[in-house]
């Protein structure tokens, strides 16, 4: 149980009866729910191979082109990690599934389009606290200039 001890709140593994010896008593705090801030822990998956119909042109857009992706999420993993189970965190499978499933569901002018459904479909399938994703486009009017373009969107 969390207690204020001097003005302080003291989680329970921080509250000792030694605080209490200098005639100062530890009062529980009733009536409120206190968390601790939860960890920044993360999984990200990269290079994840997607196959969107995206451009600007109808040319663009008439066959998948191949991208890139890579989607980070964060959460606290710490309890699956203590019982060593997958029912307990994130199946990998399942979020590779999800943004491509995401990818391969419609037509996109934009790759910023594309990755704002992926980051917002992942937040709303999965139990996690925020949601980053890279994706990777080769333009091909610009194959001879530059590697790939990126856009990254990242929401809590």
């Amino acid at each position: 149980m969390w207690r204020i001890f001097r003005g302080l709140i003291l989680p329970p593994d921080q509250f000792n009866k030694r605080n209490c010896q200098s005639g100062h008593s530890a009062e529980p705090i009733r009536g409120i729910v206190l968390t601790r801030k939860n960890h920044d822990d993360r999984i990200t998956l990269f290079g994840i191979k997607i196959h969107p119909r995206v451009g600007v042109t109808l040319e663009e857009r008439s066959s998948p082109q191949e991208c890139e992706a890579d989607l980070t999420i964060w959460d606290n993993f710490e309890g699956a990690a203590s019982r060593d189970s997958i029912e307990s965190s994130i199946d990998y499978g399942r979020l590779l599934a999800a943004v491509q499933a995401t990818a391969a569901a419609g037509e996109f002018s934009l790759v910023e389009t594309l990755a704002y459904k992926i980051v917002r479909n992942i937040l709303q399938e999965f139990p996690v606290n925020r949601a980053q994703v890279k994706v990777r486009k080769r333009p091909a009017s610009l194959l001879d200039q530059i590697d790939y373009a990126e856009i990254e969107v990242e929401e809590p």
